[in-house]
């Protein structure tokens, strides 16, 4: 049970990082519920019943993500004892992860841990497993300027260059034939290449930008334009391009909300720190 449990805090996570709810999260921690006595506990901790415990959840939570997301994972579960474990209520969890790819996204780092002593999740059978109580969650993540170019060549942001041709061709000014990002002296530059009807000339645009976190989401800011087309007015686009939110421009996810609540550019990375609250009563099937 304990695996199915905590791998659907995993897959909660990761279907909120592509369609979140952008709000202000509540982390405040309800109290222990119901759990076995402290006697219970001190002997399974003694006897080393939950140590090993421990190690077998974590070993098969790294195991069963392995399985739909490519990457290095490190899983750290600290619980009460054996029973309160295999009932779904445990301490904390701490996912560490590296070179992750899921769903054309790339991240080259991610650090997720829970923020409350008393985590509880019911196993309903083969009707899957209910959050019996709000489950905070921190979130770190470094992404690269590899990452970000590996993830505008998804399908998902290659739509949104072309929904752009569209528009550009419907009025025969452009035609966008390529985008990517570089990051130079801890800042984030843009960079498209454009072909203009009638015109035997490839023209490019480049443009500047700081990161900054607006309504719990990330955009850019402090945008320069440092080379432009004639006729070309970029303050209406920029945004819409922007790699690192994209993917977030999905229907809502209902089961969870989730607030950037810092963004920064350092040693040539990104670096993002966010929370996560997965809501009570989300029942993931099986």
């Amino acid at each position: 049970m304990i695996k199915k449990a905590l791998l659907t805090i995993f897959m909660v996570l990761l279907a909120t990082v592509s369609m979140p709810v952008y709000s202000y999260c509540d982390i405040s921690c309800k109290p222990a519920g119901e759990l076995t006595s402290k006697t219970s506990q001190t002997m399974s901790r003694i006897t080393g019943q939950n140590a090993v415990a421990e190690k077998i959840a974590e070993n098969m939570l790294i195991k069963a993500i392995k399985k739909i997301v490519s990457g290095e994972f490190n899983v750290k579960l600290e619980s009460y004892s054996v029973r309160d474990l295999k009932a779904g209520k445990f301490k904390s969890l701490k996912v560490d992860g590296t070179n992750i790819k899921f769903e054309d996204i790339y991240i080259s780092q991610i650090n997720v841990k829970t923020l409350c002593d008393y985590n509880y999740i019911k196993d309903n059978g083969k009707n899957g497993v209910t959050i019996m109580e709000n489950l905070p969650l921190s979130i770190h993540a470094v992404i690269t300027e590899d990452d970000l170019n590996k993830t505008m060549m998804s399908p998902d942001y290659q739509k949104i260059l072309s929904n752009l041709n569209n528009f550009g061709e419907n009025l025969n000014i452009f035609k966008i034939e390529s985008a990517n990002v570089k990051i130079i002296k801890n800042k984030l530059f843009y960079i498209m290449k454009f072909k203009i009807p009638f015109v035997n000339k490839q023209h490019y645009v480049a443009l500047s930008t700081d990161l900054s976190v607006k309504d719990g989401r990330i955009v850019f800011s402090d945008t320069k334009v440092l080379r432009n087309m004639p006729n070309l007015n970029l303050n209406n686009i920029i945004n819409s391009l922007n790699p690192l939110d994209f993917s977030l421009r999905m229907p809502e996810n209902k089961n969870a909300k989730v607030n950037v609540n810092n963004v920064t550019i350092q040693d040539q990375k990104i670096i993002i720190d966010a929370y996560l609250v997965i809501l009570k009563d989300n029942i993931s099937q099986r």
